[in-house]
């Protein structure tokens, strides 16, 4: 599978190095079926990819088999839903 990057193409270096900031860059470059739980939650929490990583979230959450990344428990979960709700 490829990575956002491959998908949506690189970005520049981040000029501002917050932990946020690089992790999300980091992530972009991993394939995203290796994502893990937390990475997926926090791309979708900064509207980053959202097209391309919202359908591996779904498929995991369908599996039911956390990965224990994630920061809080059912941090996907409730991303995903937030994601997938309609906009009134």
């Amino acid at each position: 599978m490829q990575s956002l990057e491959q998908i949506e193409g690189v970005w520049p270096e981040p000029e501002f190095n917050s932990g946020l900031v690089l992790r999300c860059h980091t992530a972009r470059k991993k394939p995203i079926d290796q994502l893990s739980d937390l990475e997926l939650a926090t791309l979708l929490n900064q509207d980053i990819g959202v097209a391309h990583i919202l359908p591996e979230a779904i498929r995991r959450l369908s599996r039911n088999q956390p990965d224990d990344t994630e920061y809080l428990e059912g941090q996907l979960k409730e991303t995903v839903e937030r994601k997938t709700q309609p906009k009134d």
